[in-house]
């Protein structure tokens, strides 16, 4: 199973690295004339405009960054000269901080949430409905700006803005990333919360629950041990969701916190024409995908073995 979801994971990459250069192409304007100003002759314009090879079609330039990426080389950036390599590494770490962070709080509070909903009932599931549709609904960086002037602004609790390494500040990269982690969790805890309670509740109604109840094995195993692995396949690929789409999606928080991510990379690159960046980022974010999906399918499989099967 392992091989072939990564079997699988190879033409993904070249479709989603191909959709970016061929997207990238349709952006208007001239890079080269961008970077060399607009007091630039014609003659210049075109010089650099072939020294960076745009002159020739996508899919040439397309076949040629793969080539170059295979042996380890993915390109410099056009502005800074720094190796896009270096940059993606740079960048990578605060958005899979923020993204890690936010899934593991959505899934503890919202695994809770949900289990308790599935075993209580009542007025709580009806809640956790309208917490959920709040959390969709309500945009993160309002959340994020509500919690700055709040936190931030009038209880002077935490920073604002900025990131620490946390080798180097363990303390200070906690406080940094209280913030943007819960503006971005709150969706996640909806999410979360829904699926686990949904999930326990129908596996409460399988009938070798109500065999087990009937066989006197005790309510806590029964719920924990019994329903819990029963639902926990579901519980898991939303987890995988979450995250996923957390990793995805860090962009608007990244601006706002002013944290040096990939996300905010991508706005910049995208923005400058910085192909080789863009591309690479893209590059990362697939591979995080592809690999928090087979991550899942082994989970799955190791919770269910007749899901590794199929």
């Amino acid at each position: 199973m392992i091989l072939s979801r990564v079997a699988f994971a190879i033409p993904v990459l070249f479709v989603m690295t191909f959709l970016t250069f061929f997207l990238a192409s349709l952006i208007p304007g001239n890079v080269a004339l961008v970077l060399l100003g607009p007091s630039a002759t014609v003659e210049s314009v075109q010089a650099l405009t072939r020294d960076l090879g745009l002159d020739k079609p996508v899919l040439v330039q397309y076949f040629s960054w793969v080539g170059n990426a295979l042996h380890g080389d993915l390109g410099k950036s056009i502005y800074t000269g720094d190796t896009v390599s270096h940059i993606v590494l740079q960048r990578f770490w605060p958005t899979l901080s923020l993204a890690l962070l936010a899934a593991v709080v959505s899934a503890i509070i919202g695994i809770s949430l949900g289990l308790f909903a599935a075993i209580k009932g009542g007025a709580l599931s009806r809640i956790l409905d309208t917490l959920g549709m709040v959390g969709i609904a309500v945009p993160g960086f309002w959340i994020a700006l509500l919690l700055i002037v709040v936190f931030s602004g009038q209880l002077r609790l935490l920073p604002a803005i900025g990131y620490e390494n946390p080798s180097e500040d363990f303390w200070g990269w906690i406080r940094h990333l209280i913030l943007p982690v819960s503006a971005m969790a709150l969706a996640g805890i909806a999410l979360i919360a829904k699926q686990t309670r949904d999930a326990f509740s129908e596996a409460l109604s399988r009938d070798f629950i109500r065999f087990l109840q009937a066989n006197g094995v005790p309510r806590r195993s029964l719920l924990f041990r019994h329903a819990l692995r029963y639902a926990s396949v579901p519980i898991v690929a939303a987890f995988a969701v979450t995250f996923i789409n957390f990793f995805s999606a860090t962009a608007t928080l990244e601006i706002v916190f002013a944290i040096p991510g990939l996300g905010s990379q991508v706005a910049t690159a995208t923005a400058n024409h910085d192909l080789s960046v863009l591309q690479g980022a893209v590059l990362a974010y697939t591979i995080v995908t592809v690999v928090t999906i087979l991550l899942a399918d082994i989970i799955y499989s190791l919770l269910n073995p007749k899901v590794g099967t199929r």
